[in-house]
């Protein structure tokens, strides 16, 4: 039997200490024990433990996707008590930063975006489900539950609006409005789309393979496809269309995006106003009345349309397709829901009639595959790759576990926690494994360059939103509002106009704070997915996708070179710290300063001697160049729309922070700035 679909088993650990009367992590004795057993070349043992500087970031970046605050650095450095690290991830999980970075991680396997796809690619709102994800997940709601609602929140005993909402995951996926799209055929790769997602981001399966013949490594029948296949078919979707109206639909408002309490007042005002009036004072009242509801209309305060899941009152029976064929059903081959018969013994069948039954099958103790594959999601969220490296492939055709204790002990430790996401977490940051620092000898690069036996600590690129988000939030410009409608940041201009059919389609700019919103809420149009994001191995959205990919290009360095978000922000920081450091010093000095702290800012520790050095020598070459230029100067400094800094400019000032911006801008494209380390 595949390893994978035998029930999860926990392994026995020893409970002692180690030689500093430490007692030893879980993780780590079954990381230790594994290498053990693979022999002399991999008794390594563990790299000393990082920094605090190192961890603190280490930590910020994967729970939250931004650095850490001031407040954190200066609380976590000087806290030198037992529990102090334990005590510093807590606050990251509490933080709403934690919601968005985990909703942002859902976002590519969930294969959400703004927009519909295929060539019209028209506009849609999906986002309060968005929105939904990010609070389920600062509630600290259990994956079990997390899980049943997505998967059938409609079917749920007392189901209500917030449920529903839930169950937009499953239209998430992308929908056909060109002319001379077929209904039936549409209708069949939705649901195709919703079974093979779903078999993918909860079982680990490439159950795709088996859509037009028995599957070629594992043992699921084309059948065994269908009978997947009819849990999701029973909607009443046309299949063709655009994704505002597609339905079923429900008209909702975000748990995030509740109408201002200032603007529910002054309606409360209104109303009772026209209560009273005089006819004339009336009409003017209803008058100002309506403006304000259809300004709350528009902003999506109001609620807009969502695709959700309901199931039809007479839903049509499933048949086998012919060769995966829509307009070949085989009438001698009817399915009946339900599950393949690899995932259960045949004395122990579980009755699965609809998605509901599906859903607390997923999370149950019967299923060998979630609690698995939930878990090495979350330990590739913090290691940049699973202990399966295969995330979306748990079957033959997949890499099966570098430490299989480790991953059935962590499987077996998120059930019993109660599902509790947050739990795994704390358990794998407060291992020695994690703890490690990631460099390690030229040797051992070579022999394990992917870390795949963990003898070094988590190293990898950062992806396109905490990049974007990580200069913004060093900053001081990034908006920390949560939820809410889509924004559009600056791209690349005449970009949406280049990949029209007729070059009208306009990208609609944001203005103000909506510039400087977190990455998740960054406007995805599927056809042109937002490069800035993208380009840093992000997914398209078009299908779903849970591995991470982690290939650099010569477009990434472009991107972090001459974008502006980049160049802006680094305007910014420069007019922060010119703010934030005596004008009293001399230039010299002043410049150490500025330099000293914004390599604090971006790493919470001080620069080493070489690297203060060559960014001094940098200042200098910078300022020689805006001095000789102040044109040059204020049209540089001028890039930071934002305003943060007020400051008063002069020729000398203005040289000044754009030689240090410069320096900034250098220092986002260091390894420090762009890499979790």
């Amino acid at each position: 039997m595949h390893w994978s679909i035998t029930i999860p088993v926990r392994p026995s650990i020893f409970q002692g200490g180690d030689e500093g009367g430490k007692k030893i992590s879980p993780v780590d004795f079954l990381v230790a024990k594994e290498w053990d057993l693979q022999g002399d070349g991999h008794r390594h043992g563990f790299q000393e433990r990082a920094s605090k500087e190192v961890l603190l970031r280490r930590a910020s970046l994967a729970l939250t996707g931004l650095p850490p605050a001031e407040a954190d650095v200066e609380s976590f450095l000087l806290d030198d008590g037992p529990g102090a690290f334990e005590r510093m991830v807590d606050r990251f999980l509490a933080s709403p930063a934690y919601g968005e970075r985990m909703a942002w991680l859902w976002m590519a396997p969930a294969r959400y975006a703004d927009t519909d796809g295929f060539q019209r690619d028209a506009f849609r709102s999906q986002w309060p489900w968005r929105d939904w994800v990010i609070e389920a997940f600062n509630a600290g709601m259990p994956l079990d539950r997390f899980t049943t609602l997505q998967l059938a929140g409609d079917l749920v005993e007392g189901a209500d609006e917030s449920t529903v909402l839930a169950t937009a995951f499953n239209r998430n996926h992308r929908l056909n409005a060109e002319a001379g799209a077929l209904p039936q055929e549409f209708r069949v790769e939705n649901i195709a789309d919703r079974a093979e997602t779903v078999a993918t981001v909860w079982l680990g399966l490439t159950l795709g393979c088996a859509r037009c013949h028995d599957h070629p490594h594992d043992p699921v029948t084309q059948e065994e496809y269908y009978r997947f296949f009819a849990l999701f078919a029973g909607i009443p979707e046309k299949g063709t269309g655009l994704g505002v109206p597609a339905a079923p639909v429900q008209r909702t408002a975000s748990p995030l995006h509740r109408t201002p309490p200032w603007i529910q007042d002054h309606l409360n005002q209104l109303e009772v106003e026209l209560a009273t009036a005089g006819p004339e004072r009336r009409t003017a009242l209803r008058i100002e009345k309506a403006e304000l509801e259809k300004q709350l209309e528009s902003e999506g305060f109001r609620g807009v349309p969502v695709m959700v899941m309901k199931e039809s009152d007479n839903p049509s029976t499933v048949h086998v397709l012919r060769r995966g064929q829509y307009h070949s059903p085989d009438p001698d081959r009817p399915v009946s829901p339900g599950i393949p018969s690899m995932l259960y013994h045949p004395d122990n069948a579980p009755v699965i009639r609809n998605r509901l039954d599906l859903a607390r099958w997923m999370v149950s103790r019967q299923n060998p595959l979630t609690a698995r594959v939930m878990v090495n999601r979350i330990w590739q969220q913090h290691f940049g790759r699973g202990l399966v490296e295969t995330a979306g492939n748990f079957g033959s055709g997949g890499t099966p576990p570098a430490f299989p204790e480790l991953l059935d002990w962590l499987a077996l430790e998120l059930i019993d926690s109660g599902w509790d996401h947050r739990h795994i977490h704390r358990v794998i940051l407060n291992s020695a494994v994690w703890q490690q620092a990631s460099g390690a000898s030229p040797a051992q690069w070579k022999s394990d360059p992917h870390n795949r036996w963990l003898h070094r600590g988590p190293s990898w690129r950062l992806d396109g939103a905490a990049l974007r988000d990580q200069a913004m939030a060093i900053a001081g410009i990034l908006d920390h509002d949560i939820g809410g409608p889509p924004v559009f940041p600056p791209q690349p201009e005449g970009l949406w106009k280049a990949y029209s059919d007729d070059g009208a389609l306009t990208y609609p700019l944001s203005s103000g704070r909506d510039l400087y919103r977190r990455s998740i809420y960054t406007f995805w149009k599927r056809t042109i997915a937002p490069p800035r994001l993208a380009g840093f191995s992000g997914s398209t959205r078009e299908k779903c996708e849970v591995d991470i990919s982690k290939y650099d290009t010569a477009q990434q360095s472009l991107i972090l070179m001459n974008d502006p978000v980049f160049i802006e922000a680094a305007v910014a920081w420069a007019g922060r710290l010119m703010q934030e450091t005596s004008s009293g010093l001399h230039s010299e000095k002043r410049a150490a300063s500025w330099i000293h702290n914004a390599w604090e800012d971006l790493t919470c520790s001080e620069p080493p001697e070489d690297i203060h050095r060559q960014l001094m020598e940098a200042w200098r070459f910078f300022l020689r160049r805006y001095q000789s230029d102040p044109e040059a100067a204020m049209e540089f400094i001028r890039a930071d729309s934002s305003h943060s800094g007020n400051m008063e400019w002069n020729a000398s000032t203005a040289s000044e922070q754009a030689a240090l911006a410069a320096v900034c801008h250098l220092v986002m494209n260091l390894e420090q700035f762009i890499s979790l380390y």
